[in-house]
């Protein structure tokens, strides 16, 4: 239970991927994240998130090392159409979503333009202290109450102090910013100041990486 901030990066992880592949539906991470521990079966899951496969997957982690299993069903009827386990250190184990994604539009007779592909082939390594911070910000920012913004601040504020230029992190801070003007976090007659703070982490992490969706949906915000 203690690594479940890490697992829930590895989902979101996973929905942002296969987010960006234009032929594919995927259901929100609020509507997924209702059935996590649902004794229903998957084909009433499916019919209820009016979905035609569904992922399921585990994340063992020990140490740096992270063991992802994942297997894609279908439904009406059920059946498994694929599943694959993957290991890898830490640092590397976001990059394994990109993979996942392709081979479950492969899965499902998608195609994938090249741009598309591109976008999923991205295979930077990240530092591991850097994305911990990165994921336990992003599972407090989830809270959405005081208390879980201003902690997701110091967390994405202390990967940033590891590595300045990590796109994601910046984009969840420019969410962080954002969403403390939204829930009233902040003093009134400081809310201008904070919206800076947000537009400049978000503009920042687009430059650095333009198809980062949650720096484009911070700075509309």
């Amino acid at each position: 239970s203690a690594q479940g901030y890490f697992v829930d990066g590895m989902h979101d992880a996973l929905i942002g991927e296969l987010a960006k592949i234009s032929g594919l539906r995927v259901a929100s991470r609020t509507s997924a994240m209702s059935y996590r521990a649902s004794p229903k079966p998957i084909p009433e899951i499916a019919r209820e998130l009016g979905v035609a496969a569904v992922v399921e997957g585990t994340v063992v982690r020990s140490g740096d090392s992270v063991l992802i299993q994942v297997q894609l069903i279908g439904v009406n009827p059920e059946r498994h159409l694929w599943a694959e386990s993957y290991r890898r250190d830490v640092q590397n184990v976001v990059s394994v979503m990109g993979d996942v994604a392709k081979t479950i539009a492969q899965a499902v007779r998608v195609t994938l333009t090249p741009q598309e592909l591109d976008g999923l082939a991205s295979t930077h390594s990240v530092n591991p202290v850097a994305q911990d911070h990165l994921l336990r910000g992003k599972q407090l920012l989830y809270r959405r109450d005081r208390e879980g913004i201003l902690s997701s601040i110091v967390e994405l504020r202390a990967a940033l102090r590891i590595d300045p230029d990590y796109p994601p992190a910046l984009a969840a801070l420019a969410s962080a910013f954002s969403l403390a003007n939204v829930y009233a976090v902040t003093p009134r007659d400081s809310a201008y100041d904070w919206a800076a703070r947000s537009l400049l982490a978000a503009n920042r992490s687009i430059a650095l990486d333009s198809m980062n969706a949650e720096a484009w949906a911070a700075r509309g915000y």
